[in-house]
């Protein structure tokens, strides 16, 4: 909401998503961390107060406490990783929540245990398909992109299905953020 911060791990279509809901919202400071240099420099154009590379930063969760003036209350997992998630829960504030929406593989082991939550009081969310009710939600994402508030169409890129391959690179490589094929 109005004034909250928040960190979201993954610059790809979602965290992008969260970082425009965040913006349209009136978040106060948004982090993104993500690896892909375009993906950083898209995140600021589209409002992150930060972008912050993790692979050429030493200590993540101090690197988000220091951009946001000692943490956030809010924390957007759209990787699946777990070291990530891990990051992710030490740049949370005491009572804060972290969104989990990148899915793991089934058996990977959180680097924290649930002692760590309590000490923390982290508050873990698991999130499906926005937690939202599309008949409210889709119209109101509507009302906010026709009044230039929700710019999801700068994430899209169209590409004819006959260069479905070149698609798939440009995702890969953070050229696309969401590269959609047009038959």
């Amino acid at each position: 909401g109005p004034g909250d911060t928040l960190v979201i791990f993954g610059g790809g279509a979602v965290g992008l998503s969260a970082l425009l809901g965040a913006v349209a919202v009136g978040a106060k400071q948004i982090i993104v961390v993500e690896p892909n240099e375009s993906r950083r420099k898209l995140a600021l154009e589209l409002g992150a107060s930060h972008a912050i590379d993790p692979k050429a930063t030493e200590d993540v969760p101090a690197a988000v406490k220091e951009a946001s003036g000692g943490g956030v209350r809010y924390g957007v997992d759209t990787t699946g990783i777990a070291a990530v998630i891990g990051n992710a829960v030490n740049c949370i504030i005491p009572g804060g929540t972290l969104g989990l929406i990148g899915v793991p593989a089934p058996d990977v082991q959180f680097p924290f245990s649930v002692l760590d939550l309590i000490i923390k009081c982290v508050n873990l969310k698991p999130i499906m398909e926005g937690d939202a009710n599309p008949q409210t939600f889709i119209p109101h994402m509507v009302d906010l992109y026709e009044k230039g508030k929700f710019p999801f169409d700068r994430l899209v890129v169209k590409f004819p299905f006959d260069q479905i391959n070149e698609a798939m690179h440009a995702g890969e490589k953070g050229l696309a953020i969401k590269p959609v094929l047009v038959f």
